[in-house]
């Protein structure tokens, strides 16, 4: 079943490779420029400072010798990463149209993205968040078409609930107003001597 953006994650998938493949193969260069100039740096570092007999490192020398190994461990932790990368721009090219297999995808287009980050590569990291976006779209299309459609079934009548007649409410007589012609009620006698 051919998904919605199966040729988008194809692309993608494609620039995913070539950008991966292109920073491991300069990552192998960059290795291979660094053991190239490392019997330099230890020709450099051999002219030491011979003091009281004892060969001493100058400063320049244990600088040089610290940037060769900072500079060869973050190339070869590039090469990891970009690997890593390059195996999710692959997964995510076979996969592309496979409706089941589209979890996979879009898993390891995150874990791609999270060591294209890690690794320096911040193109290929937004490629593969692009291409996780697309697999989860098409995977909950994949689903919602897939999911079984109830037949509509005709409403049923449910039990009629008989309905009480209203009760009147109860209300207090209302006395009329006195008229003049009623005399006014009369104070209580017992009322007058209490005060």
């Amino acid at each position: 079943m051919q998904t919605d953006h199966a040729n988008a994650i194809k692309g993608l998938s494609i620039a995913v490779i070539v950008f991966s493949a292109l920073a491991i193969a300069g990552g192998l260069l960059g290795s291979i420029v660094l053991a190239a100039a490392l019997p330099y740096v230890e020709t450099a570092s051999s002219s030491l400072v011979q003091d009281s007999g004892y060969y001493t490192y100058t400063e320049e020398a244990i600088v040089a010798q610290l940037m060769m190994g900072v500079g060869g461990t973050m190339l070869i932790w590039a090469m990891i990463c970009h690997v890593v990368v390059l195996i999710a721009g692959i997964f995510s090219l076979r996969n592309r149209s496979n409706a089941q297999k589209l979890g996979v995808v879009f898993g390891w287009s995150i874990a791609g993205a999270v060591i294209s980050f890690l690794g320096g590569n911040l193109l290929t990291c937004v490629l593969l968040i692009i291409i996780a976006v697309f697999a989860n779209k098409d995977k909950q299309m994949a689903a919602a078409a897939a999911a079984p459609v109830a037949p509509a079934q005709p409403a049923q009548p449910t039990a009629a609930v008989p309905v009480q007649p209203a009760q009147p409410i109860a209300t207090a007589p209302v006395q009329p107003a006195p008229t003049a012609t009623q005399p006014a009620a009369q104070p209580i006698e017992g009322s007058a001597q209490q005060q």
